[in-house]
């Protein structure tokens, strides 16, 4: 009987032996499973991070290219505003050089008037056949010095209006006013809007903008290629301050050109506007010569 119960006794150890070893081997399963998931888990997180490394990287790169391409822009504005600078200069020179031609031009026509007068009211013979006596002396000299001397200037003035509105003017757009009331020496141009300096002297400006209700815009007053002055006219509220006026005194070359323009920059958000109310004008002078 107590063999029986020895045998009993050791059979349940046995027993509780293999249920433990059993447990045991699942816990360690259990345990390396868990570990093989953190492991595959760590990997798939060390991939993604070398992904977005690499992608770092990559912008990376695309900035500093992009950085580099705004730098050549830079450098390539800088150029086009030097070859600007040169072209407005060519323009102001060629303009110049017109001026002189027109001058000698207009001085020349008045003279052969004058003495094709003369030729009708003496019933005097062919050119050819006029003898010297009988041409007016001071005005034969002038004729023949017309050439090399420059008139005897002694008043220069315009006067210009806008006789129509112009409609939505975009920015660095030069206004034509194109009525001219008074033009003493015609060295105003209605088509181009600018006036163009016969002679070296102190010139006065003035000049006045109109807009519409509810819009505003600015412009600026032009010596060659550099600003002299500038005005704005804000009728953003509503209907009041439609006019803006602004007025400089400058010197002038012989050559230079004025003109008035939107601004380089701010587009006007509406027209300028010309009706029976009142409009733009443009008005200069010669002050004295120097």
């Amino acid at each position: 009987m107590e063999f029986r119960n020895g045998i009993s006794t050791m059979f349940i150890k046995i027993l509780w032996i293999i249920v433990f070893y059993d447990t045991f081997l699942d816990v360690r399963a259990d345990t390396t499973l868990q570990q093989n998931r953190y492991e595959e888990r760590l990997n798939l997180v060390e991939t993604v991070l070398v992904k977005q490394s690499n992608e770092i990287e990559d912008l990376k790169l695309v900035v500093q290219t992009q950085r580099n391409e705004i730098t050549q822009l830079k450098v390539t504005l800088s150029k086009v505003k030097q070859l600007q600078g040169i072209h407005d200069k060519s323009i102001s020179f060629l303009r110049r050089l017109i001026m002189k031609p027109k001058i000698n031009l207009q001085s020349t026509t008045e003279e052969n008037t004058m003495l094709k007068r003369d030729n009708q009211d003496k019933n005097l013979k062919r050119i050819s056949e006029i003898v010297t006596s009988e041409v007016s002396i001071n005005r034969a000299s002038r004729l023949l010095n017309v050439a090399t001397s420059a008139p005897d200037i002694r008043t220069v003035a315009f006067y210009a209006l806008m006789s129509h509105s112009e409609l939505n003017p975009g920015p660095h757009h030069t206004i034509a006013f194109d009525l001219v009331k008074t033009n003493i020496h015609n060295s105003y141009n209605h088509f181009t809007g600018v006036f163009t300096a016969p002679i070296h002297g102190a010139y006065g400006f003035i000049y006045a903008l109109r807009m519409p209700c509810n819009t505003y815009g600015t412009f600026e007053i032009m010596k060659n290629d550099q600003v002299e002055g500038t005005i704005h006219v804000n009728v953003q509220n509503g209907c009041s301050g439609q006019f803006s006026t602004g007025s400089i005194v400058i010197v002038l070359n012989i050559g230079d050109a004025v003109y008035v323009r939107t601004h380089s920059t701010v587009t006007p958000t509406g027209l300028i506007l010309s009706g029976i109310h009142g409009g733009p004008y443009f008005a200069g002078w010669l002050i004295s010569s120097l």
